[in-house]
């Protein structure tokens, strides 16, 4: 897989991780968990470990959703 290919699947997990971070800080501020912590630290924490995550292992979701597939078939 060559740069651009990575580039763009670590933007999507970044993207990703937005929408990730939106919902637990949601439940955080529901639930009373994590009251220490700002909303927007949780979101933009965990973009960028999406990001990360996707830059270093850009097949990781297509091989769990597989693997997922493969328990519940």
């Amino acid at each position: 897989m060559d740069q651009s290919d990575r580039l763009i699947s670590c933007i999507l997990y970044a993207l990703t991780g937005i929408g990730l971070g939106i919902v637990i800080a949601i439940y955080c501020s529901l639930y009373g968990v994590l009251t220490t912590i700002n909303s927007i630290y949780i979101i933009i924490f965990t973009a960028l470990t999406c990001s990360f995550i996707g830059y270093l292992f850009p097949n990781l979701i297509s091989l769990f959703f597989r693997w997922m597939w493969n328990i519940f078939k």
